[in-house]
């Protein structure tokens, strides 16, 4: 007697199907980007020069760039807000290093991907 091999052969490729579908899906699922949550985050620069993020100080440089970095990889986008329109050399100074790392961290809207070895 032969065997009928019909159903097996039948319920393998329904299963390599479903698989293959099942895995298109996650892949595509998971290459979509997300856009960048809720409006821009907003950062006042005050009469110091010292940028403040929802008031707290970001007075070290590295906390200033982390914080940057972080706020980039998270896909967030920033604004500037300066309130001291005069501004002596090392506020004009602060305000170029500042925007110099936002810019490095992607925060700014460019034409251009940030670019960390700058």
């Amino acid at each position: 007697m032969i065997r009928r091999q019909k159903p097996f052969v039948f319920w393998l490729l329904v299963v390599a199907v479903l698989t293959l579908v099942l895995v298109s899906g996650l892949v595509l699922l998971l290459s979509i980007r997300k856009p960048a949550a809720g409006p821009p985050v907003n950062l006042t620069l005050d009469n110091a020069g010292l940028p403040r993020w929802h008031g707290v100080p970001l007075e070290n440089t590295n906390v200033r760039d982390a914080t940057f970095e972080i706020m980039g990889r998270l896909g967030l986008k920033a604004g500037v807000t300066v309130t001291n329109v005069t501004m002596t050399d090392a506020q004009a100074s602060n305000l170029f290093h500042t925007m110099q790392a936002m810019g490095r961290a992607g925060l700014l809207n460019t034409n251009q991907p940030p670019n960390p070895y700058e």
